[in-house]
């Protein structure tokens, strides 16, 4: 490992790890053996260039009643020695999903789980091994890995380069007709902090897969980290088949993505006034539309105008869909993307999707006018304390209700009306007038959907 990305995949043939109760699928890719509840991958131990941060990846396609669990070690020069497994904990959008952050030993501890990051307690590591585990229930379908990969970064020691190859030669300008979308409009619980599912339903959007933000947001949630997790976002981009990871990179990286006609997702933080910038010690971005120590947006163009190099982007915290195109200046934005994290996702899946998908219920209407579900000749009703807690609670959900509307830019099926209606001490909840589709969403795989015309 020379640069400071890694794919770990039929393409490099799973550099020769060790497969153990698994074998390769047609494709090459990774699955439980016949009749085997439980297997493993792990790769070799890896060279890397010395390294402060390590972040990892999987795509992978999980039946209902299955999931995966990666983990890496690391090994510490300075000590000799290879420290703990670290886990990213299991996953699948079925299941009650939780990052491993601080169950390490406290003492001595040779690592540092931080959410999404694996971190070296011990001075920088020098090599790096990975192992993910498959899991599934009897009479479930198995599990299928189809990629890992390792992104590295330094905060103290040089920076690991990006690429060993020279780049291509770049257009001076390109920006895409990347749809925009505001988290502000969306669940009034989690709106505005859901950045990050935002900018992967944006990412799709772009790509011709239209998945809408309270899906992706409860779909990846983790309940300890909430919606900010890097890996759980990108392998919910997975799960619709996409070749999706995140890496540590650079502003070349963003424009050779962009030139390809590939839209970008990043990681920033950012004061849109001088004085919160004081205030915050943050970066100032002229432009923005709010303060935020974390957030994630879309990059969808680079260019100048009257001598100025601008970034242009998709910024879910703006107010307004039609508000989120905004465009940054180059070197204000690259003081916002101080971590270099980037979201990659290929122009076209390689699989087809395995996600939870809707069951069609009835409504029915009360004395009162109000409607309620009916699952299977049985009322559901959804109550009060069911609609939030969201981002640490299992089994929490989003009742949401949408209409088609115009939209003028370029257009992503979250640009329709959404509304949330309040539920009351039945469980019940009110309609407007019009011809509504009404969507039930948990964090742990439930999706209920019905259609109903209000006269």
């Amino acid at each position: 490992m020379k640069t400071n990305f890694l794919e770990i995949s039929a393409a490099n043939g799973w550099v020769e790890g060790t497969l153990q109760n698994v074998e390769l699928n047609d494709a090459g890719w990774i699955q439980l053996a016949s009749d085997v509840l439980e297997g493993y991958y792990e790769s070799p131990q890896i060279p890397a260039p010395l390294f402060e941060n390590l972040v990892c990846c999987w795509n992978a396609t999980t039946p209902k009643g299955s999931w995966v669990e990666l983990e890496a070690r690391v090994y510490l020069p300075e000590k000799e020695m290879w420290s703990v497994w670290g886990s990213w904990g299991c996953w699948s959008p079925y299941i009650v999903r939780r990052n491993n952050s601080g169950r390490y030993p406290k003492e001595a501890p040779q690592i540092r789980m931080n959410c999404d990051i694996l971190e070296p307690l011990l001075g920088a590591a020098s090599m790096l091994q990975v192992r993910v585990k498959l899991h599934r229930e009897e009479g479930v379908g198995s599990p299928v890995l189809r990629r890992v990969t390792v992104t590295l970064r330094n905060k103290i020691l040089p920076a690991i380069p990006c690429r060993e190859e020279e780049l291509p030669v770049l257009p001076e300008s390109c920006v895409l007709d990347t749809p925009a979308c505001s988290q502000m409009v969306r669940d009034p619980e989690v709106g505005n902090c859901i950045c990050n599912p935002t900018t992967v339903s944006v990412l799709l959007s772009d790509r011709g897969n239209q998945v809408l933000p309270e899906i992706m947001a409860l779909s990846t949630v983790d309940l300890i980290e909430g919606f900010g997790n890097w890996t759980y976002v990108m392998a919910g981009a997975g799960m619709y088949g996409y070749r999706a990871y995140g890496r540590f990179g650079d502003y070349d990286l963003i424009k050779s993505e962009i030139a390809a006609g590939r839209s970008v997702g990043v990681s920033v933080h950012y004061a849109r006034t001088l004085e919160k910038a004081a205030e915050r010690g943050l970066p100032y971005l002229e432009g923005a539309p709010c303060n935020t120590p974390g957030h994630i947006l879309t990059v969808r163009g680079y260019g100048v105008e009257d001598g100025q190099e601008y970034v242009y982007v998709s910024d879910s915290a703006a107010d307004s869909d039609p508000e989120c195109h905004l465009r940054y200046r180059k070197e204000q934005f690259l003081q916002a993307w101080e971590g270099r994290m980037c979201y990659l996702v290929d122009t076209q899946p390689e699989c087809p999707a395995m996600i939870p998908e809707f069951e069609y219920c009835d409504l029915a209407q009360d004395e009162k006018g109000k409607y309620y579900f009916v699952h299977e000749g049985q009322e559901y009703p959804v109550y009060a304390d069911m609609l939030t807690g969201k981002k640490s609670e299992p089994h929490k959900m989003t009742l949401m209700i949408r209409q088609p509307q115009e939209y003028s830019q370029p257009r992503m099926d979250a640009n329709d009306l959404f509304q949330y209606p309040q539920v009351d001490e039945n469980g019940h909840f009110f309609l407007p007038e019009g011809a509504w589709t009404v969507y039930l969403i948990s964090n742990t795989g439930l999706r209920y959907m019905s259609q109903k015309k209000v006269l």
